[in-house]
């Protein structure tokens, strides 16, 4: 007769096992994190472009009851201050206001939690709109009166903004009027000039751009401006920014591929200085940077 041995099976896993599986774990995981944190900020900037472009429909409509008349905000001292409550109207979202890479505590609008705008208007909307304290008629600037909508910046990328309520800026049965002050949401003209480059009224916070510096802005070209850069010379979203154009289209720029600039009643053609060494582009030019680029967009309207 055969003996039946009676054998054991050790099914555990070894020491040096162990180790193995959680080194391999480790590499793993230090290779695939970096790429979920991309993974989220890409997320994050397509859901912020997002955003513009449903602004970008927000305008449309605004213009079509405005005989063509594009925002120009509600109070002329903040250069475009209330342009948000404009929007508000068409938009009906605060959330579409609000960017998720925008990490400024909102504060308070009176005594309710704000929620302000992550983006600015370009000011230069604003320019030879009349005003009267904080209201006025609005929309002096027109889809037809524009040389390059598709490259005229209208909404921009800012960080910093505080303390109102897009939905009560203005008055949902007039929109040039404030129910608030003059306005909270900010606005700029993307030169990097102390109190033009971007404003926004006393008590709302200090708002800086989120586009990085526009093509040719740098510390030796701007004395001081570049503080509404909050020294950023890269835009939000790696490396750069979203705009929303005239047009109503919305894209990812880097800001190398921006120019700044004021209105230019000089010509369609004609370059513009701003006392800086930039040299902003007007929509429509054919000119090129310094370093013989072409501009994509800018904020010149002509």
């Amino acid at each position: 007769m055969f003996r039946k041995h009676n054998t054991k099976t050790n099914s555990g896993f070894t020491l040096i096992e162990l180790l193995v599986v959680i080194a391999i774990i480790a590499i793993l995981a230090a290779i695939l994190f970096p790429v979920f944190a991309q993974a989220r900020e890409k997320a994050r900037a397509i859901a912020c472009l997002s955003n513009m472009k449903q602004l970008g429909l927000g305008v449309m409509q605004y213009t079509q009851d405005n005989d063509e008349g594009l925002p120009s905000g509600t109070n002329g001292y903040g250069g475009g201050s209330g342009w948000a409550g404009q929007l508000y109207t068409y938009v009906k979202s605060k959330g579409v206001f609000h960017c998720p890479n925008d990490s400024t505590a909102p504060g308070t609008a009176g005594s309710q939690p704000g929620a302000p705008s992550s983006y600015g208007l370009n000011s230069n909307f604003s320019y030879g709109t009349a005003y009267s304290g904080c209201a006025g008629p609005h929309g002096f600037w027109t889809l037809p009166k524009l040389n390059a909508p598709a490259k005229t910046v209208m909404i921009f990328e800012v960080q910093g903004s505080q303390n109102y309520d897009v939905s009560t800026e203005v008055d949902p049965s007039n929109p040039n009027n404030t129910l608030n002050g003059c306005g909270g949401s900010p606005a700029g003209n993307g030169t990097g000039q102390p109190g033009y480059s971007l404003s926004a009224l006393s008590g709302y916070g200090s708002p800086t751009f989120a586009t990085g510096y526009t093509n040719g802005i740098n510390a030796s070209s701007v004395t001081g401006g570049l503080a509404t850069y909050n020294n950023q010379p890269a835009g939000r979203h790696q490396g750069g920014a979203n705009y929303m154009f005239a047009d109503g289209h919305a894209k990812y720029l880097l800001p190398s591929k921006v120019s700044a600039g004021v209105n230019n009643f000089n010509g369609e053609n004609a370059k513009q200085d701003y006392s800086d060494n930039h040299n902003p582009l007007a929509a429509g030019t054919s000119g090129a940077f310094a370093d013989g680029s072409q501009p994509a967009a800018t904020y010149s309207l002509i």
